[in-house]
């Protein structure tokens, strides 16, 4: 499998579509956790990878499906894996931090 082009693999794709039941009860769990100060920082990391995945998988499929030059589509992918990188790890820091000062 491609790191750039994870729509096209049958993997990645099954992988997709087995966790999408599970974006919003993860979501509330989530947000239970929280407005509660349960505390649990796996269920938020855990929940920061679903949404992470998810939202790169169909970043690539709209690549695939509205740019269609070689080039421009090369850019393209490197950016949504550098800014899902990017956004997952500033949300890792982030949970990490705020579960730690409390």
């Amino acid at each position: 499998m491609n790191i750039l082009t994870p729509d096209k693999s049958k993997l990645a794709l099954r992988y997709y579509h087995t966790f999408a039941p599970t974006l919003i009860p993860m979501a509330l769990f989530s947000y239970v956790n929280n407005k509660y100060e349960i505390n649990c920082k796996t269920v938020d990391f855990l929940n920061a990878v679903n949404i992470g995945y998810h939202s790169y998988v169909s970043s690539s499929s709209i690549i695939s499906d509205y740019i269609k030059h070689p080039n421009l589509s090369k850019i393209a992918r490197i950016s949504n894996l550098k800014l899902h990188l990017v956004s997952t790890i500033g949300i890792y820091h982030y949970i990490y931090n705020i579960n730690s000062n409390e």
